[in-house]
Parts: C-alpha cells; sequence; structure tokens
C-alpha cells in the first residue's frame, strides 16, 4: 500500500522509466500499481496487452473468476470495458482457454465444458450488463471469428462455439444474427458463415418453436 501511495503521490509516470512499459508491468506484476491513486486511464494510454495476465488467471488461479473481475477494474477504465479493443481481447483469451486440442475429434479441438463454466460469468458481465448489447456481442463474434480463422476453420469448431455461447446464453439471437449480416472483420467470415449454416437454421427452427409455444 505504501508503494501504491507514493506512485499516486508523486505522479510517477511509466513513460518515465522504459521504452516498454507494457512489458516491464507483465514480467515484474506490476499492475497493481494501478489504483485510484493513478487515474486508469493513463494505464490505458500505454497500451498494455491485457491478454497475458488474463490467460495467467485463468489458467493458475484459484479463484479466477474474481481474480479477473478485480484485475480488470483496476487495470481498464470503466469506459473502455465497452470498447472493441477490449471485448475482443477477453473474448479471444476466453475462447482460447476454452478450446482444447483432441486427437480422437473429427476436428481436432473440443469445447472443455470446465473451462466454460469458468469464462460463462466474466463474459456475461461485460456482454450484458446493460440495456443494449447488441454491438458487444458484435465484437465478441468478431474476435472469435478472427481467432477460427487462425486455427484454419477447424471442422465443427465453429458450430460447437457458438453452440455453447447461445446455449450459456452469452450472445443473444439478435447479437448472432447482427454478426452474420454485419460481421466488422471481413477475414474468414465468409467461411465461418458458411460453417454456421446449420447453426442459424437450427436458430430459427427454436424461434420460431418458442413463438408457438408462446402463442
Amino acid at each position: 500500500m505504501e508503494i501504491q501511495q507514493r506512485w499516486g503521490k508523486d505522479q510517477m509516470s511509466w513513460s518515465e522509466l522504459c521504452n516498454d512499459p507494457s512489458s516491464l508491468i507483465q514480467k515484474y506484476k506490476l499492475d497493481f500499481l494501478s489504483t485510484t491513486s493513478e487515474p486508469k486511464e493513463a494505464v490505458s494510454d500505454i497500451g498494455i496487452d491485457i491478454t497475458a495476465s488474463l490467460m495467467n488467471y485463468f489458467e493458475n488461479s484459484d479463484s479466477p473468476q474474481n481474480d479477473v473481475f478485480s484485475y480488470i477494474d483496476r487495470t481498464v477504465p470503466e469506459k473502455a470495458q465497452k470498447e472493441a479493443p477490449f471485448i475482443k481481447d477477453l473474448m479471444k483469451v476466453a475462447c482460447t482457454f476454452c478450446i482444447d486440442f483432441n486427437d480422437n475429434h473429427v476436428g481436432h479441438y473440443e469445447l472443455s465444458d470446465r473451462n466454460f463454466t469458468t469464462v460463462t460469468p466474466i463474459l456475461k458481465k461485460y456482454l450484458q450488463s446493460g440495456k443494449d448489447n447488441i454491438d458487444l456481442e458484435l465484437h465478441a463474434l468478431d474476435a472469435a471469428q478472427l481467432l477460427i480463422n487462425g486455427m484454419s476453420h477447424p471442422r465443427d469448431l465453429a458450430y460447437l462455439l457458438f453452440g455453447k455461447l447461445e446455449e450459456e446464453e452469452i450472445i443473444t439471437e439478435a447479437g448472432f444474427r447482427h454478426w452474420r449480416e454485419n460481421g466488422t472483420e471481413q477475414q474468414g467470415h465468409g467461411v465461418m458463415r458458411q460453417n454456421l449454416k446449420s447453426f442459424f437454421e437450427e436458430l430459427s427452427q427454436d424461434s420460431a418453436d418458442d413463438s408457438e409455444t408462446g402463442s
């Protein structure tokens, strides 16, 4: 605490210490200095890559959900938590954490139910905490698309991932359709849409069944 107070009192700056503050903070785990004594916007301005820290919490923490919430709250400005870069980073790390290699699986990859249970409340907090979340959902699905595209579209992986996101109510039906029609990332978008034809057909059928039940 004394170090944190001195840091804020003396208005010390990362940029005055080194040319690559992001690497320094991650290497020596100095993100604890990002407290109310130093505006979080200042941390955001230096372009800290949060992905390594998030993955470390997911993989090694005894309480990953609480640790991730705490880390984000003290590192990422509230406004930035509603913007594309943060949402894409969070989604990329969460999906990577949930994808397991399995040579016996038809597509060589499967989803870890246990890991998905870990990330679900975290993704819900940042994707479904407000009233109008469709753009946040779009950013999240853009990130999933880029991740799967970078993996050369393993068979069934997009279907499995989108199905799990729908099942856990992380992404809404409107969010899926918005991404299909208005995805902002072009790399792999056409291939993903083709691979997800059966997913969207099932989504439409489920919606129709719900309407009939409601009537």
